[in-house]
């Protein structure tokens, strides 16, 4: 056999394991999964959690291997399958998805798939819980409605909030615009903080650069909401307060989505150029630099 053939058989064998695990792990979290698809179905908001995935394995085989580190791979296994067995026992089955969580970082780990900064991605995959943003409710609403109605108040716009048992309320005419938990912004800071951590991992000195840069895009979630309501309440206005709920379901979470991510890949390409300019690394190599160096 020759060298190529025996390189060939080795790395065919390793995919054939890396399927089987893989498999093993989705198999054993399916009752947490099936909540997941259920939970994205039902809350249109919480479908940017799809989006992770993707990009870790966009870096993650985009960069160099690290070697595989089995001991905190298996530990972290063993503590995700421990949190789904303790979210399934009391019957808090969602709370399984931080153990579907970890013990997909685990596997990573264990096949040497991406250095710890990257794999922290994939901590993002489980939404923000109801139960967060829940507890600002409703003052939270009713201040985010406030802000939003300043300027068309300002202008001449008749706008009435009042808190109610849900969240807030916003008279515009004969219509009325309802507010909830989950138009208070808080949801949208995992998808910032996500994606800002992701525009990080090409940067030099990637854990205090992230950080820093996702502790200020978390403080964007509330001006970005603010500017959705007032969005909303125009088009209460104008088209009726149907079509201004559908805009406040759909809108903030995809448009933070799409800007974030063409965001972030500017960030990722303009460390490549940079790197080009600075090291000397061919110019054809560029697109594969983005990703941790700490392995």
């Amino acid at each position: 056999m020759s060298v190529r053939e025996l390189r060939g058989a080795v790395t065919h064998a390793a995919s054939g394991r890396a399927l089987l695990l893989w498999s093993c792990l989705l198999l054993s979290f399916s009752p947490i999964l099936i909540d997941l698809a259920r939970h994205l179905v039902a809350e249109p908001w919480a479908r940017y959690a799809l989006i992770f995935p993707l990009l870790f394995v966009r870096i993650a085989f985009r960069t160099p291997a690290p070697p595989p580190a089995l001991t905190s791979g298996v530990v972290l296994i063993a503590l995700g399958v421990a949190v789904e067995l303790l979210a399934i026992g009391a019957d808090v089955t969602r709370f399984g998805k931080i153990g579907f969580a970890l013990a997909a970082i685990g596997l990573c780990r264990c096949l040497g798939y991406a250095s710890w900064s990257t794999l922290l991605l994939l901590a993002f995959i489980v939404p923000l819980p109801s139960f967060v943003s829940s507890a600002a409710s409703p003052t939270l609403e009713v201040a985010l409605l406030e802000a939003a109605a300043f300027v068309p108040r300002l202008l001449g716009g008749a706008i009435t909030v009042v808190a109610s048992r849900a969240g807030g309320e916003a008279s515009v005419g004969d219509q009325v615009l309802r507010v909830g938990p989950l138009d208070n912004g808080l949801v949208l800071v995992p998808l910032l903080v996500g994606l800002s951590w992701y525009g990080s991992l090409g940067s030099a000195r990637p854990l205090l650069g992230a950080t820093l840069r996702a502790g200020g895009a978390a403080l964007l979630a509330i001006p970005v909401q603010i500017l959705a309501i007032a969005v909303a309440l125009g088009l209460t206005a104008l088209a009726g307060a149907g079509i201004a709920r559908n805009l406040l379901t759909h809108g903030p979470w995809m448009v933070v989505a799409a800007l974030g991510l063409l965001h972030a890949e500017r960030a990722i390409r303009r460390h490549g150029e940079r790197v080009v300019a600075g090291a000397g690394v061919p110019r054809g190599e560029a697109e594969s630099i983005g990703g941790s160096s700490d392995r």
